[in-house]
């Protein structure tokens, strides 16, 4: 123990002095960020723009994926951190839930369902649906949402693109559920209308 002190001190020093190091650097670098459509489109920009004006000298890259490829990008270091929006149980991940929202049952102005004060299972399993895909973290809240009568629901689109969906459910291909954010627009507009279903639960 006496004849190896001086190198264990010595040692410590060091990591000491790589801490204090660390701590004076000032320089953020780059910084790969991927996120999922709705908070790419909605989310990431202002929070990035928000970091820039702190870090000025920071490069931020971003990517949007669905969730399942955001996943498999960190997993890989092919970026650094991602911004979903779903439950991901993935062991080499380390996740933090850091934002709320709640998804939305819209359809458009014409829909009979406009008119309709709320919605219960029965209207739900008599609806054309246009949904996200299968791997997005909306598609999993979405039929978290809807347990029970998943099976029974009549699902006709399913499309990779938040706009898409919109787009479809005015033109009256449908009824659409996706998140309030991306909603809020059309909604002041009147474009698009926003449906009662009490019975479900939409946050996320």
């Amino acid at each position: 123990g006496h004849s190896l002190r001086p190198r264990c001190d010595a040692l410590h020093e060091q990591a000491l002095e790589l801490e204090r190091a660390l701590e004076r650097q000032s320089d953020i670098g780059s910084l790969r960020v991927g996120a999922t459509l709705t908070i790419g489109n909605y989310v990431a920009v202002p929070l990035m723009a928000r970091f820039m004006r702190e870090h000025p000298r920071a490069r931020i890259t971003l990517e949007v994926a669905n969730m399942a490829e955001i996943a498999r990008r960190v997993v890989n270091f092919e970026i650094d951190v991602g911004l979903v929006e779903g439950v991901l149980s993935e062991p080499d991940l380390d996740v933090i839930t850091w934002c709320n929202d709640d998804l939305v049952v819209f359809c458009a102005p014409t829909h009979p369902f406009a008119k309709r004060a709320a919605l219960d299972d029965d209207d739900l399993r008599d609806a054309i649906w246009v949904v996200r895909e299968p791997g997005s973290g909306t598609r999993q809240a979405f039929e978290h949402a809807m347990h029970g009568i998943l099976p029974d629901l009549q699902i006709t689109l399913e499309l990779q693109h938040i706009e898409a969906i919109k787009s479809a459910v005015e033109t009256g291909l449908g009824v659409g559920c996706v998140s309030r954010r991306a909603l809020a627009g059309a909604f002041r507009q009147g474009t698009l209308v926003p449906c009662h279903v009490p019975e479900r639960d939409f946050r996320r």
